[in-house]
């Protein structure tokens, strides 16, 4: 149970209006809906899930979703009880390829990477700015 109350909470808020930031509060199961907004709707979609380094099974990726298919995925995290990483599809222009290479698995894709990635599609994350809008975001929440 989240402190709130409620088991899964989605936002979702246009942030500009070519884009949107979708956040979740649970592990897994909506990076299934972006997905399916990849794939079934033609749109691009950048998915990026990333844990705290503290969680018991820590987790960054980035997924590329472009005309329709998934063309990028790479991902590291820690499954019982070693790093594993992963990547699919040929690198986009703006990946740092060498980084995974790194002797530590979990080096390969830190969390400051991703939001390098982002930085570069025109999302700086790490400005406040970036996560003001003029318009409504839309909650969505459930309990059991």
């Amino acid at each position: 149970m989240q402190p709130d109350g409620h088991e899964h909470a989605a936002l979702d808020a246009a942030v500009e209006a070519h884009w949107h930031c979708f956040f979740a509060n649970l592990e897994d199961g909506w990076h299934t809906m972006v997905h399916h907004l990849g794939v079934r709707s033609g749109l691009s979609c950048l998915s990026i899930r990333a844990s705290g380094n503290k969680e018991e099974w820590p987790i960054r990726e980035m997924r590329a979703y472009v005309d329709g298919a998934l063309r990028r995925m790479v991902r590291v995290m820690k499954d019982d009880p070693k790093w594993e990483f992963f990547e699919l599809g040929e690198p986009l222009a703006f990946e740092d390829v060498d980084a995974y290479s790194a002797r530590l698995m979990r080096n390969r894709l830190p969390l400051d990477r991703l939001l390098d990635y982002c930085e570069h599609l025109g999302w700086d994350l790490r400005d406040e700015a970036t996560w003001t809008s003029a318009q409504p975001g839309c909650l969505v929440e459930w309990s059991k």
